[in-house]
């Protein structure tokens, strides 16, 4: 069953239940308000509104240093410094963010928040000038992983072994988009088939973590970059297949599949792909969606210039520029929208 990638709060609650201890009952009030701000803070980042983020974050802080510094206690602090860490990560605040993360990781009782806060490291690094950083980091979120890995509660505990599973999913995914990055292909290939041997199907891969729709979309541009477009074709099926399942957009998986498509002259699939990218609005934040957005909008302005339709591609290539007017815009999208 699919589970929500933020551990930090409520997970101890369900896990430690609800008992009749007086020490338990006194502290509930306090573990369902920092629930209840979850809930706000979701709400905010969904709407980019930063100022909201911080304000809740700060709320959930202070309440938890109120709690005992017991198990329960140090889970929710660890979540309160995330979600601090996420505020100043969406302010472009790296420093302040990794201080929180850093927090988190030497605080939390749980090791699927630990590979957790380790993922948030990588993804908000992912640019050549932290590359010596990134390497440290996945350094040590691997050696963190491994020692987990030879636990008896992973061995043993069917359920804690999908929450580690869960949560190192995102650190795959995050560190093999770095490696396809730095054109390290066979390294990204390695590391995403590795993982996937931990599982005993694809099926239970796909349902037991939140980011198979992106590890396969990375797998398919390792292959790409390798000018296996074969296999990177297949790849992207499998990737479409979980995006659909997990109600998840991902531009750049449009983008490629409708690209084919153009190649082999099916426009209407082609506007078909981008037209289902289109339709994800619902499950994504406003900056989100916006980007991926005139992504899409581009390509069907390209799909109608190959049409030879001049005047309905401008009013789409319209659309999207205004949605992102940025220099780098074409230029993104080129790296997606060509074979080579």
């Amino acid at each position: 069953m699919k589970r929500l990638i933020f551990y930090g709060i409520g997970i101890l609650l369900l896990c430690v239940g609800l008992c009749s201890c007086s020490k338990r009952k006194a502290e509930f009030a306090d573990e369902q308000k920092m629930l209840e701000l979850n809930e706000k803070f979701s709400e905010a980042e969904k709407k980019d509104d930063y100022a909201g983020m911080q304000k809740i974050a700060e709320e959930m802080y202070s309440l938890a240093r109120e709690l005992e510094p017991d198990e329960t206690g140090r889970l929710m602090m660890a979540g309160a410094h995330i979600k601090r860490g996420l505020a100043y990560s969406d302010q472009k605040k790296r420093k302040e963010a990794f201080k929180e993360f850093d927090a988190a990781i030497a605080i939390s009782p749980d090791p699927s928040l630990v590979l957790y806060t380790y993922n948030l490291k990588i993804s908000t690094s992912l640019s050549r000038k932290y590359a010596g950083e990134v390497n440290e980091i996945i350094t040590a979120c691997l050696r963190e992983y491994e020692k987990i890995k030879a636990s008896e509660a992973f061995r043993k505990d069917s359920e804690f072994r999908e929450n580690i599973l869960n949560s190192y999913s995102g650190v795959v995914f995050s560190y093999c988009h770095f490696l396809f990055w730095m054109k390290k292909y066979a390294r990204a290939k390695k590391m995403i088939f590795n993982f996937l041997a931990e599982f005993k199907s694809e099926t239970d891969f796909g349902r037991q973590t939140d980011f198979s729709a992106s590890i396969f979309f990375i797998l398919s541009q390792a292959f790409r970059g390798e000018k296996n477009f074969a296999q990177e074709r297949y790849y992207l099926t499998k990737s479409l297949y979980w995006a659909k399942q997990e109600k998840y957009v991902f531009e750049f998986l449009y983008l490629r599949l409708a690209a084919y498509e153009v190649m082999q002259k099916k426009y209407d699939q082609a506007l078909s792909y981008c037209d289902s990218g289109l339709a994800m609005k619902q499950f994504v934040s406003n900056q989100v969606y916006e980007d991926s957005c005139a992504m899409l909008l581009f390509a069907k302005s390209k799909i109608y210039e190959e049409m030879g339709q001049p005047e309905i591609a401008a009013e789409f290539a319209q659309k999207a520029l205004k949605l992102n007017s940025s220099p780098h815009f074409q230029k993104i999208f080129n790296l997606w929208w060509v074979k080579k």
